[in-house]
């Protein structure tokens, strides 16, 4: 059944990229076909949606049957999905309304599923969010100035929407849901602040970096350090499902062996385990 609907996706699948496109999207708006069109690709993108078995395998070791995980920055729940695959429950945190509103749709009735449409930083209040809707990249939404003026994505993104938001903090988070076995953490250049709303251990934690923004790896990964006892890996683009070092080290090494590299596009993701 899924290879069939997979067949149905793939040929429907010429009409995603005209979705995007003015005048189609205009005429589709005009017979009132634009909504339910874009809502049924989604749904049937969702249903076919192929996991590879090397990335299960990878977080798995983070994840067992019914633990509870935080996915902080959830976009459209690519990683909320692989999370329920490994049989996690899932809090899945995104700011952005026009993901939210595809999260309810896609896991609103998932009764391992929580959607919290806030942003995270280190104090609960509001803030305004930048998205870049720059055609031929995929959407990204920041808080941080330097992630939309220092990075690759300064010259990449045009930021022409900003959306007002509410922000909570992890210990919130945690307060009201439990704490997580493990938190994957994916907010474009904020990880700092998102950090410091944190006031105790979580046994995982994953967090993207930037070459351009290394110093907030050194700045996460102290904070990380002042709460508990805390060792770390990673992973470089493009292989995100292998460990770069053999085994877990402490901050110092790991901020060393990252700023020693020279590609200026260095990324990927820390891993941050307390013992």
């Amino acid at each position: 059944m899924k290879h069939q609907i997979g067949i149905l996706y793939k040929k429907l699948e010429v009409l995603i990229i005209p979705l995007s496109e003015g005048l189609f999207r205009k005429i589709l708006k005009l017979i009132k076909l634009y909504k339910p069109l874009k809502w049924f690709l989604l749904k049937l993108k969702h249903l076919t949606m192929d996991i590879p078995n090397i990335q299960l395998n990878f977080f798995s070791r983070f994840l067992k049957e019914n633990d509870l995980c935080f996915d902080i920055g959830a976009w459209e729940g690519e990683y909320t999905e692989m999370f329920l695959k490994l049989g996690a429950r899932v809090v899945a945190v995104e700011p952005q309304e026009d993901c939210v509103k595809k999260l309810y749709f896609l896991f609103g009735k998932n009764k391992n599923v929580k959607i919290v449409g806030k942003a995270l930083g280190d104090r609960i209040g509001r803030d305004k969010i930048a998205i870049c809707e720059t055609q031929g990249q995929s959407q990204k939404a920041t808080l941080s100035t330097r992630f939309r003026t220092e990075t690759r994505h300064a010259n990449m993104c045009e930021w022409n929407k900003m959306q007002d938001v509410l922000v909570t903090t992890l210990d919130s988070l945690i307060y009201q849901y439990g704490i997580p076995k493990f938190c994957k953490i994916d907010v474009e250049g904020y990880e700092e602040f998102v950090m410091q709303g944190l006031s105790q251990p979580i046994h995982f934690i994953s967090f993207e970096f930037h070459k351009e923004l290394l110093d907030m790896v050194e700045k996460c990964c102290n904070y990380l350090s002042m709460i508990g006892d805390v060792e770390f890996n990673c992973t470089v683009n493009p292989l995100q499902t292998k460990f770069l070092f053999s085994k877990w080290i402490n901050a110092e090494k790991l901020y060393k062996e990252l700023n020693s590299r020279n590609d200026p596009l260095l990324g990927g993701d820390i891993y941050a385990r307390f013992v």
